[in-house]
C-alpha cells in the first residue's frame, strides 16, 4: 500500500498540554487533495517517550485540514498554540472505523501500531517497535 504524511503537534491549552496525531486518511478517494482532511487523535506521552510504551490510548478527533501538517503557531478561537514535534510517513495495513494498523517512521523510531476502538471515540494503540 501507498505512504502517507503524518505530522504529531504539541498542543499546548490553557488545560495543559496533548499531543495531535495527524495523517493523511488512507479511507478517502483521494488522501493526497488539497481539500482532503487528516485522519486526526489526540494522546498525551510524547512520541520521544514511546520506544518504552508498548500501548496508550488515543481520542479520535474529528478530521483535521491538510494545513496542520506543516502548520505551527496559535490556533483559533483563543484553543492555545501547536508545534510541530514529528514528522514522517505511514503505510497502512488496515484502516477501518474500528481498527487501524499501519508502520510509521518519524524521529528515529520505526514502529508498527495496532489500534483497537474501546469507546465511541477511544482506541488503544499497541506500539511494536522495529529497526
Amino acid at each position: 500500500m501507498h505512504t502517507l504524511a503524518t505530522a504529531i503537534l504539541e498542543h499546548t491549552t490553557d488545560q495543559g498540554v496533548h499531543h495531535d496525531w495527524l495523517i493523511e486518511d488512507p479511507s478517502l478517494a483521494n488522501p493526497y487533495a488539497p481539500d482532503a482532511r487528516l485522519w486526526t487523535a489526540r494522546f498525551i506521552p510524547p512520541p520521544t517517550h514511546w520506544p518504552g510504551l508498548g500501548c496508550f490510548e488515543l481520542e479520535v478527533l474529528p478530521p483535521h485540514r491538510r494545513a496542520y501538517l506543516t502548520y505551527q503557531g496559535p490556533v483559533r478561537a483563543n484553543r492555545g498554540r501547536v508545534r510541530r514535534v514529528a514528522s514522517g510517513v505511514v503505510r497502512p495495513e488496515l484502516w477501518t472505523c474500528c481498527r487501524l494498523r499501519f508502520h510509521f517512521r518519524m524521529l528515529d523510531i520505526r514502529a508498527s501500531v495496532d489500534a483497537k476502538r474501546i469507546g465511541l471515540n477511544r482506541m488503544m494503540a499497541s506500539i511494536a517497535h522495529r529497526d
